[in-house]
């Protein structure tokens, strides 16, 4: 047998604990949740009973935790070769809200812990297999607050298009507001979108920005109820677009009320970190330059030396550059721009 324990699932008033009693014959496993009913008296209730756990058990360790950061634990019952989870309904009363999938695992290990700090507990997972050589691993699961549905990766939009971002949410955990967040370059930084949309909001008509991009992903974060008396969200879930989606103006005509000009912008100017941002426009087809010197006026790369098409584009150059003054100067259709950077860490 295995005792573990919890802090009051049901709400009564009353701790609890709890074990686990094995058949192994019969290969039948009851859990078992005791609780006091006096001084030094206990009655116990029967939870749960499974049959088919494996012939050759050997370790099983369960645990109870917060994993819908509520501020009441579930059940996280370890059974061999699955896992289960119970949440109380009423007083000695529990539902199985979830079950993992039937393994060969003759060893399965269950914690929980906190580890990204979202304040959405993980469920640790650690498990052994037995044979010849025995295998061996940990898996770890969270609760799914938002699922993000578009954009997911492989679709083509285009600047000013109006597009539907599409999401779902799940309860628990529940969400209070949600907030969105746009990548140019695959995941490495994000922008702000739009915050505080509503809690039963499942969508946003988003106006696509005239940035030319195949390196394009959408985050959205749920911010969970805050818990009774509190003002803070109980924890923050987050989803992303499964691969990259794409911006190109190729195969629709200019729009004349976005008329853009050439440009040249250095983002976050001191730049005290190895990403080097850089944004610059092309009003129409041009053969683009773009190159760094040093502050003696020596070329010291190029960055672009091609035909382009008219857009909005962005660059991350992600080197170690030496401290000190630098220029980048764009050159097109017989303009000129030249900005100065300077480099600080």
């Amino acid at each position: 047998m295995m005792f573990f324990s919890a802090h009051d699932m049901d709400g009564n008033g009353k701790p609890e604990f709890l074990f686990t009693s094995v058949d192994y014959f019969h290969r039948r496993a009851w859990l078992y949740l005791y609780e006091t009913i006096g001084d030094n008296n206990y009655d116990f209730f029967l939870v749960d009973s499974i049959t088919g756990i494996p012939g050759s058990m050997f370790v099983q360790i369960s645990i109870c935790g917060d994993i819908e950061a509520d501020g009441r634990d579930e059940i996280i019952w370890s059974t061999f070769n699955q896992w289960h989870i119970y949440k109380a309904v009423g007083i000695h009363q529990y539902q199985k809200i979830y079950s993992s999938t039937w393994t060969l695992h003759d060893y399965k290990v269950m914690n929980v812990c906190d580890l990204n700090g979202n304040g959405y507990p993980e469920v640790i997972e650690a498990w052994t297999q037995n044979g010849i050589p025995s295998i061996e691993g940990t898996n770890i699961w969270e609760i799914e607050g938002v699922r993000l549905h578009k954009p997911n990766g492989g679709e083509t939009l285009h600047p000013n298009q109006q597009y539907a971002i599409t999401w779902q949410k799940f309860d628990p955990p529940g969400a209070d507001s949600f907030a969105l967040f746009l990548s140019f370059n695959n995941g490495n930084t994000y922008d702000t979108v739009i915050t505080s949309l509503g809690a039963n909001d499942t969508m946003f008509l988003w106006t696509v920005p005239n940035v030319i991009s195949d390196s394009c992903k959408i985050m959205i974060w749920t911010y969970g109820p805050p818990r009774p008396g509190e003002q803070q969200p109980r924890g923050i879930a987050w989803d992303f677009s499964d691969s990259v989606f794409t911006i190109t103006d190729e195969g629709i005509e200019t729009n004349k009320r976005y008329q853009i000009d050439y440009s040249l912008k250095i983002l976050q100017n001191p730049v005290s970190s190895n990403n080097l941002k850089i944004r610059y426009s092309i009003p129409r087809p041009s053969k683009v330059k773009l190159v760094m010197y040093n502050a003696l006026g020596q070329l010291e790369q190029v960055l672009i030396d091609r035909e382009m098409a008219p857009g909005i584009y962005e660059l991350n150059l992600r080197q170690n550059l030496p401290n000190g003054i630098h220029f980048l100067q764009l050159s097109a259709d017989k303009k000129t721009i030249t900005e100065k950077v300077v480099i600080i860490r």
